[in-house]
């Protein structure tokens, strides 16, 4: 079985210190440890993730569950029916905090805690003249076992020698009957879970944490469902309709029981019993023991968090050794049971003859083989074979005759016989250790007696008698440890015990180089810094590591040099067979050399051969050239037989192709954005350079797209740098810390220097001014960086002299200050919550003066938890105000699944710049009043505008609704973030043509669209706008977000160019699937464009084949000299919803001239020419139909419209290639161009040109 040991990614400015580590034996994974950025590496590095059926956890805490929550809701939006996880006590505390935002009810979770008891803090009440235990493995399966050694700090240890309920062994799940008491209290509508105590709390957090992630609540919520659909339910609180489990975690009672109601008071709406205990929002009991490091050494990287640690040893089975059948036969066994039994390593018990060790070795195989036949005989063998005929029973009777059984076979005896006579020496196991020490503390507990002996085991002193296919010693050990423990003379004395033969990977800031480790995102700043090198600047990364492992690799009283190696994302160590450690091609682009140099510009210009390659895709890719190349005719038809059809051109040959053909568009489409970027700088030469950084409002998007990270966008994060009012940071997605020490870099590392921060803060700079958190909603795409952010705060030195308040929602903030239990974030010292709905721009406690009087009236009754809260408000708001300088910090309700999710304005009182940021909404008219006038509009943009049924199912708006706020609001400047993932770089959409119309008045206002860590100056915003052709043309070739696209087998153009086609996967009568090839750039323009039906208004059939067996003539008559002619696509009885409607309008340019009479033709020609210009770059040749041209009777006549019809899968990319033309012409008259859709109806484009 093999087996290899692999290394997702390594500390670095983009990650912590705790690496996540794939272990693989066969067809299944173990992880260990799932800090922040472990889902997006797992897309970076294309580690499938589904496959992992076992988490484990050395730390609970943020540095090795931060990437948890999304790990988790991963593998259960991808139906893994259930998942395991084990760690430290408190795990199970640490996921009830998650309930608000991260549960799931179609995976079942099991959690497993390991008690966190020092192991040589026992060892005193051992004999040392007993002999050692054998220790248990926690974990066993048929792969291997893994055996847990927890380790406590020093100070901890001597605590928990004066603490005796740290040491002796309690039990960490509650009893059956209290477990059954808790679960009868939540139920009540007046439950107060942190009230429990004891074994009570423990019941609740058990019962919380198993129902986060819960396949049993699937089933109870359509029994709920059915019986409220089928049955008349009395109680009011059944009635309701019952919602997912991902958008049900907003519930009205966020942190406070509802109170009997009194007769003074407003009735109470019917209580409705939560789903599960994971719905109880109120919050969590303490954990029963405080096991957090709290030292009076605030550098200590462990302060605050989680004492206890646990070392993991992984130790496959041992492999069974070879069964020799040739020995078993000489001691007289038959073949059959007896083999197999043996070969399991079963002793066994036969008879067979007295005198076998006399007799002949004829004889002997004749007994066997009389012995196997009575076995089959037995088992019924023969009975199912052919009855022989007449003469072969005459043979076998006469053979019978001559051959009677020997008189020597009469006498048996009993005889034993052991596997291990027969079978050769078993080989043991691949060995693997995961250790992770915080700090030099846990080398003393590491040394002791009796971790020490869980570890001698595998000490190359304890394997020097056996042979080496026997030895159990490490091949690898992964050292998370930091610079000062691997210095340390004890623990690499530790190290040497394990033999000159282990290798040592070395995890940690110093001796990994500070590589990219999600390269994907920087090539877009990379290609893009050819348009504006300082806004467009490749994130800091370092080639070479601070501390080479050299000088501890021997010592001068080393027997033999440790095998030190520094890990490296991608880094796999092969366990079985044993190999040394290499590197794994997952195909993400190395920025193995410096931005400025010679290598950079080619990898931007397309110039390497293999880009964003694995090594089989660059086999595969050189075998279809070769087949290209020595085969230049291709076969016209489809085979029938499936047998040969495996002799065509496999797909994964067909994706070289692609692959090949894709980088041809992309260099043709990188000379076009090299021209676009010559006349952009020639026509801004005479623009003003803007505001100087330091009196200007930088805006900083960090992660910019939605739901999930991928490797180009990681999800929503926006850091605004004001001149007087310090830092406000919008939303925390994953790993955002990560992203502001990446763009910003760190003072101590030395990594700030190559920042090039506009106004020289460095991270730490950051964080220490920064004034206002604002978290929108409790989706966790939105908050789940949070946590570092605050635990990376607490620990500056100097500390911040000035409180951070964190803006957010009841659910943030009790998440918040429960999981304070695990770790120290600070919320007791300079961070202060502040809740979005008393900020709001209506009902807060300052309202805006243009709100309505009487709305605001209102919210001054309230009970008396409810006025101290708004008077805490009152101070924290004029607070904010006076630390910052602003006039108004107003919050504004959107519309999203669920019922806080809010925007937020801020208006600055004297520099006269206010930004409003919407969160995830649909247009929201609140939002819309509370941000009226503002400077900076950054709204969310998650799906183009041909999305719009999928926009209002997820609570999101569309490019075009985004920026018709803008205008409807006044903003002087729009910011387009929160894209959609099926966007991967940029979206291809003619939003911009809605830009140009301007808003009310005619005003035109500058768009942006946002990318990764790109800092955009609030006075160059229009400058940025003009950058948007460059922008279009760059990514005009990108398809990686299209499923669909496949290229043809044909060959290049005479112009050099790759052909491409398109593969259509569509529904015809039969159900048959057809597939569309083009022969070359030129070729396959003239397909599309003579398979356009000028006027073809009907859907039926035989119209549509008709059109189709023309264009296919016609085709063939012009390209009668083509060698390569493949099949046409001809589509059949297709859908309405398969179709996408686009609306062209041809307007005079200026506007008090007049068009000619457009015809079909002058369409027909200017849809040609939009496919000809980005042919193989935005989708290849398709089939468009022009249903209608006609005058516009808005304008008198004076405009023209024209409606296309084109395939569902092909209309985004006919709307990127119209938008992408010049201005056409008609009679020396200059026309500009609109263009609406895609839609899933006609009648919804004469809408759009509204």
């Amino acid at each position: 079985m093999l087996a290899d040991l692999r290394v997702l990614h390594v500390p670095s400015s983009d990650t912590n210190v705790l690496p996540p580590v794939i272990l693989q034996l066969g067809a299944d994974r173990y992880l260990f440890n799932v800090g922040e950025g472990t889902s997006r590496s797992s897309t970076q590095r294309k580690a499938n993730l589904s496959r992992v059926s076992n988490i484990f956890i050395s730390r609970v805490a943020w540095e090795a569950i931060g990437g948890l929550p999304g790990v988790l809701m991963s593998m259960a939006d991808g139906q893994r029916p259930s998942e395991a996880v084990y760690g430290p006590e408190s795990l199970r505390y640490a996921l009830a905090t998650m309930r608000t935002y991260a549960k799931r009810d179609i995976m079942k979770l099991h959690i497993n805690e390991i008690p966190a008891q020092s192991a040589s803090s026992t060892s005193a009440n051992k004999q040392s003249t007993s002999p050692e235990p054998e220790a248990t493995p926690f974990f066993s399966d048929d792969n291997l076992s893994i055996y847990a050694v927890p380790l406590l700090p020093t100070n901890a240890s001597q605590r928990a020698s004066k603490k005796q309920k740290l040491d002796t062994q309690r039990p960490i799940t509650p009893s059956a009957a209290t477990l059954d008491k808790v679960d009868k209290l939540w139920r009540k509508p007046y439950f107060n879970p942190s009230s429990l105590q004891g074994q009570e709390a423990q019941a609740w957090i058990q019962l919380v944490s198993d129902s986060i992630f819960n396949d049993s609540l699937l089933q109870k919520r359509q029994q709920q469902q059915s019986t409220t659909n089928t049955e008349a339910v009395p109680d009011a609180s059944m009635s309701g309709k019952l919602v997912s489990s991902t958008d049900d975690v907003e519930t009205d009672d966020a942190d406070v029981s509802q109170a009997p109601p009194s007769s003074h008071s407003k009735p109470l709406s019917p209580w409705r019993p939560p789903l599960s205990p994971a719905f109880v929002t109120r919050l969590l009991p303490h954990p029963h023991t405080d096991t957090r490091n709290i030292s009076a050494d605030q550098s200590d990287i462990a302060q605050g968090g989680q004492a206890p640690v646990l070392a993991y040893i992984c130790e496959a089975h041992p492999q069974r050794g070879k069964f020799d059948p040739l020995k078993a036969t000489q001691a007289g066994v038959p073949p059959g049971p007896s083999f197999a039994a043996l070969t399991k390593g079963e002793d066994i018990t036969f008879n067979r003859p007295v005198s076998w060790p006399s007799m002949q070795a004829d004889e002997r195989k004749k007994w066997i083989q009389s012995q196997r036949g009575a076995q089959r005989a037995g088992a019924g063998v023969a009975t199912n074979k052919p009855k022989p005929n007449g003469k072969q029973n005459a043979k076998e009777n006469a053979k019978d005759a001559q051959d009677p059984t020997p008189a020597s076979w009469s006498q048996l005896e009993e005889v034993l016989v052991k596997s291990t006579d027969v079978v050769g020496p078993s080989r043991a196991g691949a060995v693997v250790f995961h250790m992770y020490l915080p700090s030099v503390a846990y080398i003393d507990d590491l040394l002791g007696e009796s971790v020490s002996a869980t570890f001698s085991p595998y000490t190359a002193h304890a394997n020097t008698h056996l042979p080496k296919e026997q030895s159990r010693t490490p091949h690898a050990i992964v050292h998370a440890v930091p610079l000062d423990v691997l210095q340390d003379a004890r623990y690499r004395k530790w190290m040497r015990l394990f033999g000159p033969g282990c290798h040592h990977v070395i995890a940690n800031y110093d001796v990994c180089a500070n590589k990219l480790m999600f390269p994907s995102s920087a090539t877009i700043p990379l290609r893009l810094s050819k348009l504006d090198d300082v806004m467009f600047k490749v994130p800091q990364y370092q080639l070479a590591p601070r501390f080479s492992l050299d000088a501890l690799s021997s010592g001068a009283a080393a027997e033999f040099p440790l095998k030190l190696v520094a890990a490296e994302a991608d880094q796999v160590i092969p366990l079985h067979p044993r190999g040394e450690p290499k590197r794994y091609s997952s195909g993400a682009p190395d920025f193995d050399w410096p931005v400025q140099s010679e290598q950079a510009d080619k990898f931007a210009a397309f110039q390497f051969d293999v880009a964003e390659e694995t090594e089989q895709q660059a086999q595969q890719l050189a075998k279809a050239k070769a087949k290209n190349n020595t085969n230049p005719k291709v076969k016209t038809q489809k085979p029938r037989n499936s047998a040969t059809a495996t002799e065509d051109v496999s797909a994964d040959e067909l994706g070289a192709v692609r692959n090949m053909r894709l980088r041809e568009a992309r260099k043709q489409a990188w000379e076009e954005y090299l021209n676009v970027v010559a006349k952009i700088k020639a026509s801004s030469s005479t623009r003003s350079a803007g505001l100087a950084p330091e009196k200007d409002i930088l805006v900083t998007t960090l992660g910019t797209g939605s739901a999930a990270p991928s490797k180009y966008r990681n999800v929503i994060s926006t850091l605004i740098q004001t001149p007087s009012s310090g830092n406000i940071l919008l939303d925390a997605g994953e790993s955002t810390y990560g992203l502001l020490r990446r763009k910003f870099g760190c003072r101590r590392d030395g990594t700030a220097a190559e920042s090039g921060s506009l106004v020289g803060q460095d991270v730490d700079d950051i964080l220490r001014e920064m004034r206002v958190l604002f978290i929108s909603h409790i989706h966790a795409d939105h908050h789940i960086g949070l946590i570092r952010l605050l635990l990376e705060r607490r620990k500056l030195q100097p500390k911040s002299e000035k409180p951070l308040y964190l803006v957010g929602t009841g659910f943030v903030h009790n998440y918040l200050e429960e999981y304070e239990q695990i770790e120290k974030l600070g919320l007791d010292e300079d961070v202060i919550l502040v809740l979005n709905d008393h900020l709001d721009h209506q009902t807060g406690v300052d309202p805006n003066p243009a709100a309505n009087a009487a709305t605001s009236s209102n919210t001054a009754n309230g009970n008396a938890r409810e006025q101290r809260a708004r008077h805490e408000h009152v101070s924290h708001v004029e607070s904010i105000k006076t630390l910052t300088g602003l006039s108004a910090i107003h919050t504004a309700r959107v519309v999203h699944r669920g019922s806080h999710c809010y925007g937020l304005v801020l208006r600055h009182a004297t520099e006269g710049w206010s930004v409003t940021y919407s969160g995830d909404t649909r247009p929201a008219p609140e939002l819309i009043a509370a941000g009226r006038d503002c400077t900076l509009l950054i709204h969310e943009a998650t799906l183009e505008d041909g999305e719009l049924e999928m926009a209002i199912g997820k609570g999101h708006s569309t490019f075009g609704e985004a920026i018709r706020v803008g205008h409807e609001m006044g903003a002087q400047n729009i910011l387009l973030t929160h894209f959609s993932q099926r966007y991967p770089k940029m979206a291809r959409s003619s939003l911009f043509a809605l830009g140009d119309q301007g808003g009310q008045g005619g005003k035109n206002v500058p768009i942006a669209l946002a990318f990764d860590m790109v800092t955009y100056p609030l006075s160059q915003f229009s400058k940025i706008q003009g950058y948007t052709p460059a922008m279009e043309a760059l990514f005009a070739a990108d398809t990686e977000g299209d499923e669909d696209v496949v290229v043809g087998a044909g060959e290049a153009g005479a112009d050099g160019a790759a052909g491409a086609g398109g593969k259509a996967e569509e529904k015809g009568q039969q159900g048959k699937q057809q597939q569309s090839k083009g022969k070359s750039t030129k070729g396959s323009a003239v397909a599309a464009a003579t398979s356009l039906g000028v006027v073809a208004a009907s859907n039926g059939e035989a119209e549509q084949e008709a059109i189709a067996h023309k264009a296919e003539q016609d085709l063939k008559s012009s390209t009668s000299d083509a060698a390569t002619w493949s099949e046409r696509y001809v589509r059949k009885g297709m859908k309405p919803s398969e179709w996408r409607y686009i609306g062209l309008r041809f307007s005079p340019f200026p506007s008090s001239s007049t068009l000619p009479t457009i015809l079909p033709s002058f369409v027909l020609d200017v849809v040609h020419t939009a496919q000809t210009s980005t042919l193989g770059n935005a989708g290849g040749a398709y089939n468009v139909d022009i249903l209608s041209t006609h005058s516009c009777a808005l304008d008198q006549g004076k405009s023209w419209d024209a409606v296309l019809r084109v395939e569902a899968r092909h209309g985004q990319d006919l709307v990127t290639s119209l938008s992408m033309l010049p201005s056409p012409t008609v009679q020396d008259k200059k026309i500009r161009l609109r263009v609406v859709g895609p839609t899933t109806a006609v009648q919804t484009l004469q809408n759009l040109f509204f």
